[in-house]
This record gives structure tokens, C-alpha cells and sequence, in this order.
């Protein structure tokens, strides 16, 4: 509690509003002094008749009026008549009601709760509760008592309440016994919790640096930092690095602890003799083993639409080029094809192609992007229905599931995925298993594009593995008049830049400058003033920038601060 804030306590007469997910409640409270308050704030499970310490500062809602604001809260047991009965009759205790409840105060007095604890033989005093009442309602109160007691460890332990409800939902009864023999439990089963912050409460506890519980919560917290960072596994020698600096132990403690977690199945140690070449997380693993064997076996399956849609190159568009009419044919011949090439060399025009031929010999096909704004692009530009791969497998977001599986396959003889290198793995293998075993897949994209955000890199990795047939096209075919920025994409790309533009109206101007800083300088100018003037643009709202990396000079971070800036002085 800082200095500006104040103590509020009392009894909640009333939940005007609770959100389970959130832990905010609006509450009605009975404040020692006699007088009603309204609070709001974080009190996650707030129920009524709850003795609480609030803490927080008064505040005039344009609303609500006066109100006290909640930035922590503390439940209490109670100690007057009056407290216990409400306690006991409220929903915190399940199965005691106002009845009971008055019944058990006007036996025991300021003692019941202590004859709940320890001396529960002592309810056969009060008439009509026979043995079988007596172990219905101790066990009643112990769990009460029980999520009470949790409540105030993991709030004592800097756990908000809405978090602290979030364990002991999560880890049942045996919360506090759990989180205290092992911290970092809660890594694993509660969402929101990560690594730091559990080895705040191992070292607060006692727990020794070198156990094995810290060690391998360590290597898996940097394993799943990984997969956030879009990587299925990490190098075992860069991972060994990561782990010495975030544990601060020896590298030999964690290449067994590493060894102990291969052995219980929870990561997959790739290299010879058992080497950490590699290390990846058991689930991340098997997702690539998944995706290689439900790929082999989509081509290996029998095709029943060969024959129905096999072509000779005088059939195809006189339009296409040699290279493009050779793409059409590949794909048309294959169950599983990777169209792939950078912008401007003909992708769409295939596609297009290929489309009308599975229509003309009569199959239904499946148009769909990771993305809604490039599935609305594939329509525009493809001229093909198309939709998200979510939608197209019929994502549950609530159930966190898919209503096409291998249980409920698609119903469609052709699926084409556009921009796949934008599709991670764990989707595309939810992909693989929606397909019907006479489906044929189309994955279409610029292997040379950023990989996904999420984990595994599925566009390149099919084109490197060798495992399924690759239509690439490399001639350039569309750019606008006059612009060069196409061409330029590929020589970077191919590492030869002969185009040196000094004419803006290319599309394309180089600017030499001798570090960070002028070149920090230089985006500025062009960005806030000379760009904006050429082109006519109000402000600089309308111009994006790409930079390489988020520190420095010339980093995200820097530039941004720096032009908002500029833009501020007008």
C-alpha cells in the first residue's frame, strides 16, 4: 500500500458486477463505520458476504458518483456474530444456507468457526444434525476453508485476485500444497504466468538454484520462448548459452537435466550419439513428424481425377509463356504441387489457369488465405471465391477446436492455399488432417518472403525437403510503367544489384549515407517533407517504412519516436 492510498474494509452486501475473466467487480460493501460504499476494481471471486481490506483511493465516477477505487484486495475471516453467520450463510460456503447457519452461530457463538476447523464432532450438540450431516458439512467448509486460505497465499504472494482465482481454478484444491513444492507448475497450467515470475516465488521460498525443477522450468521456458519467436527447435549450443545466462548454473547440470527431459518424453534431443544438435519441444516435434506423414500419405493416395484433368501443352491459354504453361502442367499432374516465385512472374495468371481447367472437368475447389486480407486480394486479383483457412476448416474459437478434421474431412476434391509462406506449422497440419484422402493440394507462395509469425516455416521447408513437386516461375512480367521496384526485388534477392535509380519517378532512389545517424536523419526528411511534397499527401500518415531491426539508430523503436516527433512540431 503506498502513501496515497487508502484502506476500505468491510462486508460485500452486494456484486453489482463480476467478470469471471477479468477479476473486475463493481461491489456494494458495508464499511466498518456502518456507511455503504460502492467499489470497483480487481477483486477476482468477490462473492457476497466476503470480509474484505481494500485498498485504493476515492474517486467522483462521471457516472457512479463517489466510489472507492480497488488496486488490491485482501479477504478477511470474520470475527463478529453477525460476520460469521453471513459468512457462513453466503455462496463462498456451498451447502450451509441462512437456516443452518443462524442454527450453528446460536450454538457455538464466536467459537464456530474454530468447532468447523478442528472440532467438528461438536455439531452433534445442535439438534437434527445426525452423523451423515456432520460429514457433509465439514466437508463443506473444508473446501471453503481451503479456497480461502489459497486465496490469501497467492495474493500474499503478489498474485492479483483475479490470478489468484486463475490457480486455484486451474490446480483444485491442492493449490497451495502444489505451488509451494513446486513454482513452476504454474508456468505450465496457468495462462499469464511465465518463467520470471514464478522463480520470484521459488526464490522467495527457499528453492534451491540448482534444483532440478528450476532447471528444466528454465529450458522449457526458453524452448517456448522460441516457438512465440516462430522457431520449432533451437540450436542445443545456443540453447545451452540461453540457459546458463537466464539460470546462472553450470552447463553440465543442464545438459542433464536436458537428458532428464528427453527421458520423460517432454523434448526430442536431435543429433548424433544424442548430441544436442537441436532441441524441440515434444508437441512442436510431433507436429513435424504429423505434417511428413500426412503429406506422403495425401500423394501416395490413389487420384481419381487424373485422367479427368491431364492436358497437353496446345490445350492450355496461347497467352501463357513456355515457363508458365510448364508450371500448369506440373500441377495438373500432381495430388500435392508448390507453385512458389517472387512478385510479378506470372503466379496468379497460373493459378487462374489451373482453376478453370478442375473446373471444366467438373471438381469442386477450395480457395483460402492464413489471412482475410489476402483471401479478399486472392478474389480480387485470382478471380476465386476464397475464404481464411479457419474459416475454410471451421474454427471454434470457444471450444479452441476445428469442425473439419480427420474425424469430418472437407468435401471438395481441390484445396488451393494461397501466401502459405504466411501459414505456421501447427495450422497447416490441422490443414493436412481436414483433407479427404482423393484431394489434391495446391500451396501457392514466395518462398522468399518473411516466414510465418508463428512457429516452423512451411513454404520453404516443403521446397528444401525435396518430398513434393515444385512448379517455380522466375520471369518477371508485371510491374507498373516506368517503376523498377520489381526488378529490384529480385536482384536483392539474387544478391546483383546492376539498378542504380536516381530518378524517384522509377520508383526507386538510393541515398548513400555514412551511418546510422545521417541515415536516421535522412528518413526523416524524406518521410516528413520531401516525399509528402512530391507526392501531395496531406501528412506523412500515408507512408510506411521498413526497417531490418527494432534497436539503433535506424531500428523501429527509434525512427518511430523520432518522426512522431517531427510530425508534432509540423
Amino acid at each position: 500500500m503506498s502513501d496515497t492510498q487508502e484502506a476500505l474494509q468491510g462486508h460485500v452486501e452486494h456484486v453489482v458486477f463480476a467478470n469471471d475473466e477479468t477479476g473486475f467487480a463493481v461491489i456494494r460493501i458495508r464499511a466498518e463505520d456502518g456507511s455503504t460504499q460502492t467499489a470497483a476494481g480487481l477483486m477476482g471471486g468477490v462473492q457476497k458476504g466476503d470480509e474484505l481490506r481494500l485498498f485504493g483511493e476515492w474517486a467522483q465516477h462521471t457516472t457512479h458518483g463517489h466510489q472507492f477505487t480497488v488496486t488490491a484486495a485482501r479477504p478477511l475471516t470474520p470475527t463478529t456474530l453477525q460476520g460469521i453467520e453471513r459468512y457462513l450463510a453466503g455462496p463462498r460456503v456451498k451447502g450451509i444456507g441462512p437456516t443452518l447457519a443462524k442454527r450453528l452461530v446460536a450454538a457455538f457463538g464466536s467459537e464456530t468457526l474454530e468447532v468447523l476447523d478442528s472440532q467438528s464432532e461438536r455439531l452433534a450438540e445442535v439438534p437434527g444434525i445426525g452423523k451423515s450431516r456432520q460429514k457433509a458439512i465439514r466437508a463443506t467448509w473444508d473446501k471453503s476453508r481451503a479456497d480461502r486460505e489459497a486465496l490469501v497465499y497467492f495474493q500474499g504472494a503478489g498474485f492479483g485476485p483475479a490470478l489468484s482465482s486463475r490457480i486455484i481454478e486451474a490446480m483444485g484444491d491442492s493449490a497451495v500444497a502444489r505451488v509451494s513444492a513446486n513454482p513452476y507448475l504454474l508456468t505450465q497450467l496457468v495462462t499469464g504466468i511465465g518463467f520470471t515470475r514464478a522463480d520470484q516465488l521459488a526464490q522467495a521460498t527457499g528453492l534451491a538454484e540448482d534444483s532440478a525443477d528450476r532447471v528444466q522450468a528454465g529450458i522449457d521456458h526458453l524452448l517456448r520462448t522460441g516457438v512465440l519467436e516462430g522457431h520449432l527447435c533451437l540450436p542445443g549450443e545456443a540453447l545451452l548459452e540461453r540457459a546458463v545466462d537466464l539460470l546462472g548454473v553450470d552447463r553440465e547440470l543442464i545438459r542433464a537435466e536436458l537428458k532428464a527431459m528427453a527421458s520423460k518424453r517432454k523434448v526430442v534431443i536431435c543429433g548424433p550419439d544424442g548430441s544436442a544438435t537441436s532441441v524441440a519441444l515434444m508437441f512442436a516435434h510431433e507436429a513435424e513428424e504429423e505434417a511428413s506423414q500426412q503429406l506422403q500419405a495425401l500423394t501416395n493416395a490413389p487420384d481419381p481425377h487424373y485422367e479427368n484433368t491431364r492436358l497437353t501443352a496446345p490445350e492450355l491459354p496461347t497467352q501463357l509463356s513456355d515457363e508458365q504453361r510448364q508450371a500448369v502442367l506440373e500441377i495438373l499432374s500432381r495430388k500435392v504441387c508448390v507453385l512458389t516465385g517472387g512478385p510479378g512472374v506470372g503466379k496468379t495468371t497460373v493459378l487462374r489457369s489451373v482453376l478453370s481447367a478442375w473446373r471444366n472437368a467438373g471438381l469442386v475447389a477450395k480457395a483460402a488465405c492464413p489471412t482475410g486480407r489476402a483471401a479478399k486480394r486472392l478474389e480480387e486479383v485470382g478471380g476465386v471465391e476464397a475464404t481464411t483457412i479457419h474459416r475454410l476448416l471451421r474454427f471454434d474459437g470457444h471450444r479452441n477446436r476445428f469442425g473439419h478434421n480427420a474425424e469430418s474431412p472437407l468435401r471438395v476434391d481441390v484445396v488451393v492455399i494461397d501466401e502459405v509462406s504466411m501459414m505456421d506449422l501447427p495450422l497447416f497440419v490441422h490443414l493436412l488432417r481436414a483433407l479427404p484422402p482423393t484431394c489434391r493440394l495446391l500451396l501457392v507462395g514466395d518462398a522468399d518472403q518473411l516466414p510465418s509469425v508463428g512457429p516452423g516455416n512451411v513454404l520453404s521447408d516443403l521446397i528444401a525437403s525435396g518430398g513434393v513437386s515444385v512448379a517455380r516461375l522466375t520471369r518477371i512480367y508485371r510491374q507498373s510503367e516506368g517503376s523498377a521496384i520489381v526488378s529490384l526485388a529480385h536482384e536483392i534477392l539474387s544478391g546483383e544489384i546492376t539498378q542504380r535509380q536516381d530518378d524517384a519517378r522509377s520508383g526507386v532512389l538510393f541515398v548513400e549515407c555514412e551511418d546510422e545517424r545521417q541515415g536516421a536523419d535522412v528518413v526523416d526528411e524524406y518521410v516528413n517533407k520531401i516525399i509528402p511534397g512530391q507526392l501531395g499527401f496531406k501528412d506523412s500518415g500515408s507512408v510506411q517504412i521498413l526497417t531490418p531491426m527494432h534497436r539503433g539508430a535506424c531500428g523501429t523503436k527509434e525512427l518511430n519516436r523520432r518522426i512522431a516527433r517531427s510530425r508534432s512540431r509540423g
